[in-house]
């Protein structure tokens, strides 16, 4: 029960309450791999990477097939800037259940070998805003010679077409399908060092009319204050 008292103090942001929880469950059981792993979340919940990494590695030194600690230890890296290592173990998002997928095809998962003139499924993952920092390899992908075919979420398809001009959608047309590849593995191909990462190069483009629209409707308070508001995902 004390780490799941923890848990519930790690959600409130009650970090030095989760501290004690998860403590007292790790006193009861010094190989306890969850509570190890809470510790993690906590200490990096509080920016103290190095006892993060502490104690997800420790976690899995009890269970190495723990996958929370696998994923979390995966971004830990990405945040230190190890591309490459990071990339890899993000594989673990699918053993955490942290990857919602509505389809499930069966077709040979491209691993970054030659794919010019092949036509290239992209399923989507995770939520939209995750599509759509991932879909900033669209071109990347494109470069390599491949036809792109994408299955993601209907709201995406006209953003996808106003800024990518060669990408097709699954639900438009068939399409013979030479190879498979989930968006967020992209990354372990296109971005291994941070010099793979375009300088600030915008890949989204705008829906002009909207621009229009917005543009004449707020002209009309311009004597108000005017305050937008940034959505941000979980």
């Amino acid at each position: 029960p004390y780490n799941n008292i923890g848990s519930c103090y790690i959600r409130l942001g009650e970090y030095e309450k989760a501290l004690s929880m998860v403590n007292k469950s790790i006193e009861l059981n010094s190989e306890f791999t969850e509570g190890y792993h809470n510790l993690g979340l906590i200490y990096e919940r509080m920016n103290s990477i190095e006892l993060a990494e502490k104690n997800y590695k420790y976690a899995l030194s009890i269970n190495p097939d723990f996958a929370f600690s696998n994923l979390n230890l995966s971004l830990l890296e990405l945040l230190k800037g190890n591309y490459s290592s990071g990339w890899d173990s993000y594989r673990h998002r699918f053993d955490a259940q942290k990857v919602a997928t509505k389809n499930n095809y069966s077709y040979p998962v491209w691993d970054g070998g030659d794919i010019s003139g092949k036509n290239l499924l992209i399923i989507s993952e995770q939520g939209v805003g995750d599509v759509i920092m991932f879909s900033s390899i669209f071109n990347d992908v494109l470069d390599s010679g491949a036809n792109i075919i994408v299955d993601c979420d209907q709201r995406l398809i006209p953003v996808f077409k106003r800024s990518y001009s060669n990408v097709n959608f699954i639900n438009e047309s068939d399409y013979r399908i030479d190879y498979q590849v989930y968006i967020g593995d992209l990354a372990k191909i296109f971005r291994q060092y941070e010099s793979d990462f375009p300088s600030a190069e915008k890949f989204i483009a705008v829906d002009q009319e909207k621009v229009k629209y917005y543009k004449n409707y707020l002209s009309k308070f311009n004597s108000k204050l005017k305050i937008g508001i940034s959505w941000k995902s979980g």
